[in-house]
């Protein structure tokens, strides 16, 4: 999803020049800059990423099991520019492809979105305030934007230190696909930092994110009342550099959902796992 050239509180310290003269006491050696800050910020800039889903779900009709796979492959180009205390991502679509057999997965509807802008509003740290997609009527459009909503990793709180948690829930409404209705998934998730170490050669401020998914909805499927609830699990590798630079991630999502059909009274498990990658191009 997910540049931008950012920010963390971090100096780089000059050499000083001696003056020609003969020392009278030894000289002191110049201290090293450190190359690892103790708190970070994103800051303006702007960058490219390649964003790579992976989903197979499997949903299982009165002993019958029906399995799907989606693939999609997004290039985004993003600025970020300062707006009041907050920072304003704008994330433009360079290209999508998607493919594979799941349904409602309209491969013509998706590439309408090529060329398009999101904007997408989040703290210096990283917590999404907002966003918004460039036609709101479009349902493609905002399923695109939900997905851009987390497209920053969280960033610590205060001081950075290996081994350091903090925990935070976020909570969005989701629109019953292929139908009517909404279903509310909550993530509460729990962040650690691991660490810095070199990543695509630059020290790189390492966050864990493990997260419990819980899921209720209601609504209806081609005429059919429906009741929806599931669970899952989320685990997610994310890297900023020193300098506050967003290199990618990795997340990967296990969920089972049950589907209940009022009218007729079939229950509908669905299993779905999603791998996604997201990549820091030059």
């Amino acid at each position: 999803m997910r540049r931008l050239t950012l920010l963390a509180a971090a100096a780089t310290a000059a050499a000083c020049a001696g003056r020609a003269t003969v020392p009278t006491t030894p000289m002191t050696r110049p201290q090293a800059a450190s190359p690892e800050p103790t708190t970070l910020r994103y800051a303006t800039g702007a960058g490219r990423y390649r964003v790579e889903g992976l989903t197979h779900s499997e949903q299982e009709v009165m002993g019958n099991t029906t399995a799907f796979d989606l693939n999609t492959t997004v290039l985004v180009s993003t600025v970020a520019s300062e707006e009041a205390a907050n920072l304003n991502l704008a994330i433009t679509i360079d290209s999508i492809a998607v493919s594979g057999t799941a349904p409602n997965a309209d491969a013509q509807s998706f590439a309408a979105a090529r060329g398009r802008t999101f904007r997408a509003l989040f703290t210096p740290a990283g917590g999404p305030v907002s966003v918004r997609s460039p036609d709101s009527t479009n349902a493609v459009f905002e399923q695109l934007a939900r997905g851009f909503h987390e497209f920053l990793p969280a960033l610590p709180p205060g001081p950075i230190s290996a081994g350091a948690t903090w925990s935070d829930t976020v909570s969005q409404a989701v629109p019953n696909p292929g139908g009517e209705g909404t279903t509310t998934v909550q993530s509460q998730r729990q962040h650690r930092i691991l660490g810095w170490e070199t990543r695509d050669s630059v020290r790189a401020l390492h966050i864990a994110t493990t997260a419990a998914i819980t899921m209720s909805g209601s609504g209806s499927v081609q005429g059919q009342p429906i009741e929806l609830s599931g669970t899952g699990t989320s685990t997610m590798d994310r890297f900023v550099s020193a300098v506050g630079v967003y290199l990618g991630a990795t997340q990967t999502d296990s969920t089972n959902i049950t589907v209940n059909v009022l009218s007729v009274g079939i229950t509908v498990p669905v299993r779905q796992t999603q791998r996604t990658t997201v990549t820091r191009l030059p």
